[in-house]
């Protein structure tokens, strides 16, 4: 019998919440030590708690996850609500309701989470959604909610660029939630003009107890699958000019702290001798982010085809993407520089075969950054003469 010990002194209830598609589920521990806040692993689950109806379709990665969790041993499981339009983020409300992001319906759901009856929809205005992981992203209570009524969201829209064609692009903006109402209202954006892609946006925040907010921008995806001509601007930093210009195109890959009105901390790290809303550098796709016990900021980061990480952040810290995922221990991952080969719009993109002609590649040893730090956990990390084509241990990209 395994046990998983909470570091919290105090420990009423616990429930975990997972989304698969459209189905949202709640599980909890079957079995519960209170005296030591131990959750015991006891039990797996006898049966289908959730069937897939007609109208579903899960991805392969879905039903493998939909699958691992039926065998979760401990826990019971079941259905909550189905239906949703890409549940993306779940906070639960000081009201005691869940609030979640609809990432294509483009609004928050507040969901009585003993039965999932909605109680209230509310959209968020001028937000676009066209792509695979665009839309309304992440959110988070402002830590005097009770008192504020105020929430902040991210989401993508379109901003006219200079020559008159539609930009995709992301903001954070603070809203007011009205309780006799149920809406929010009086939208007074924090930052705007963010990168915003059809692919690895993150949208992930947070406030920690410094009573800042941190959020997570992803790389969008460059030097990848579509978008492979691109240049990853994980490792890039901005200029002092770029800062004053409000010109974000360098925050792509990293993770912001911001004061709660959107302008740059005084305390923020000095990274290449700038002071910006960048906290972190060299980060993929961080989709989690929580803080600790102790006050530390962690987040959760997708991997490329292995090395899905688990991080601490530190002031001033260098991840690594996308010369190297996970540890530097020269395995699987190797850096192939696609965005900067002549050829590249030429080329068919795959970067678990030989490189082809014109393609840099780098092996995560040559990487040297006296800053960088290496994940607490990684995942799915597996060796050189893995074959991917044959067992991918890993579907997100």
């Amino acid at each position: 019998m395994a046990s998983y010990k909470n570091t919290k002194p105090k420990l009423r209830n616990v429930s975990l919440i997972a989304v698969f598609g459209l189905v949202l589920f709640s599980a909890v521990p079957t079995s519960l030590d209170s005296a030591t806040t131990n959750i015991r692993l006891v039990i797996a689950q006898p049966e289908d708690p959730f069937p897939v109806t007609g109208n579903e379709t899960l991805t392969p990665a879905q039903s493998a996850a939909r699958e691992q969790l039926l065998q979760q041993e401990g826990f019971s499981v079941s259905a909550i609500a189905r239906n949703l339009s890409a549940p993306l983020n779940i906070l639960y409300g000081s009201d005691n309701t869940l609030w979640i992001t609809e990432r294509v319906g483009k609004d928050i759901v507040r969901m009585d989470p003993t039965n999932g009856t909605k109680l209230s929809t509310m959209s968020i205005p001028n937000a676009n959604q066209s792509k695979g992981q665009d839309g309304v992203l992440g959110m988070a209570f402002d830590p005097d909610f009770n008192n504020t009524h105020h929430i902040y969201v991210a989401y993508t829209y379109e901003e006219d660029s200079a020559e008159g064609i539609p930009e995709h692009k992301t903001k954070i903006t603070r809203f007011t939630y009205d309780a006799a109402t149920n809406n929010i209202s009086e939208p007074l954006d924090l930052i705007n003009g963010l990168s915003g892609s059809g692919d690895h946006n993150s949208g992930r925040m947070t406030f920690g107890p410094d009573g800042k907010l941190y959020y997570t921008i992803g790389d969008q995806g460059k030097n990848q699958l579509a978008l492979a001509c691109l240049n990853n601007q994980a490792q890039h930093l901005p200029t002092a000019d770029q800062v004053v210009a409000k010109n974000w195109t360098t925050y792509e890959g990293k993770v912001l702290r911001l004061n709660p009105d959107g302008s740059i901390p005084e305390d923020n790290p000095e990274i290449n001798g700038v002071k910006s809303h960048i906290y972190t550098y060299g980060h993929r796709n961080a989709q989690g982010i929580a803080v600790g016990p102790t006050g530390d900021i962690y987040v959760a980061e997708h991997g490329d085809n292995s090395d899905d990480e688990l991080n601490r952040l530190i002031a001033g810290g260098n991840y690594g993407w996308p010369y190297v995922s996970g540890y530097i221990d020269d395995k699987a991952y190797q850096y192939y520089n696609w965005s900067a080969a002549e050829n590249c719009s030429e080329l068919t993109i795959n970067d678990v075969a030989p490189a082809p002609a014109g393609v840099t590649v780098m092996n995560e040893s040559q990487f040297n950054a006296t800053n960088f730090v290496p994940p607490i956990q990684t995942f799915y990390t597996v060796d050189k003469d893995f074959n991917f084509t044959e067992q991918p241990p890993h579907a997100e990209k």
